[in-house]
């Protein structure tokens, strides 16, 4: 992939410094238009902010340079955004997947530190990185310091029973993913009753549909957990899918 580092361009991805904490956010584009870049670049701000990173690209810096580089893919495109301490700015950038998957999940046998802010999003953060060591499936689900589900090590679980839909609240310990918030108003605006409090792990097997989020792709239908199956995609999850489509083509 292209690296861009302060708006050069490398063929060679430059070395981090050993220890040193990179912050990250991933953007993507629907409709050749940045999708919620503002709340990205406020939770890039707070990273920066828990770990002492200073120097910060403004939103209007950020948003041009990511136009800039749009230019060089053919469609949708799907940046990763790292913020070193001394200030330095590197983009990954490529295509953005734009396929309907279906995710196998497992669960990890590490559970989420509760020692890191998880509002965090910083490389090589241990506990995920632990939970993706032996990952196998799509994602790796993973639990609270305290045993409640919390979230996969890239994404959000939502689970459906009925017109139900139920997703762990932050109080739980989890990342307030983007495109989570957005499925949250999308299904209410929907008509469809969320609810955001700390779920047990056996409430996945109770459930009828189960759905992760995450800014690459969206929202994802899981057929299996374990050695548990789901409809993959359930009925609400259909209408979530055409809902979400909708909400983000907007102004196309």
């Amino acid at each position: 992939m292209p690296i861009v580092v302060n708006g050069k361009r490398y063929d060679k991805e430059p070395c981090f410094k050993p220890f040193e904490p990179v912050v990250y956010e991933t953007v993507r584009t629907y409709c050749r238009k940045l999708f919620m870049l503002e709340e990205h670049h406020k939770r890039l701000l707070n990273s920066a902010r828990l770990v002492g990173i200073k120097k910060v690209p403004k939103l209007s810096d950020l948003r041009k340079l990511l136009e800039e580089l749009m230019s060089d893919i053919d469609g949708e495109v799907y940046y990763k955004i790292y913020l070193r301490p001394n200030g330095d700015m590197l983009v990954e950038y490529q295509k953005a997947p734009e396929d309907l998957v279906f995710a196998d999940l497992g669960f990890s046998g590490f559970r989420k530190s509760g020692v890191i802010p998880s509002q965090l999003k910083v490389v090589g953060r241990t506990d995920v990185l632990l939970a993706r060591v032996h990952k196998k499936t799509y994602d790796i689900l993973m639990l609270s310091p305290e045993g409640f589900l919390a979230e996969g090590s890239f994404s959000n679980v939502f689970l459906v029973k009925g017109e139900s839909i139920v997703t762990p609240s932050l109080d739980t310990g989890i990342l307030s993913g983007i495109t989570r918030e957005v499925v949250i108003r999308v299904a209410k605006d929907n008509g469809f009753d969320v609810s955001e409090r700390k779920v047990f792990p056996w409430e996945i097997f109770e459930s009828e549909e189960i759905f992760i989020t995450h800014t690459s792709r969206g929202i994802v239908p899981v057929k299996r957990i374990e050695s548990s199956e789901f409809k993959a995609p359930g009925r609400v999850t259909k209408k979530l899918l055409e809902a979400f489509k909708s909400f983000v083509m907007k102004g196309c």
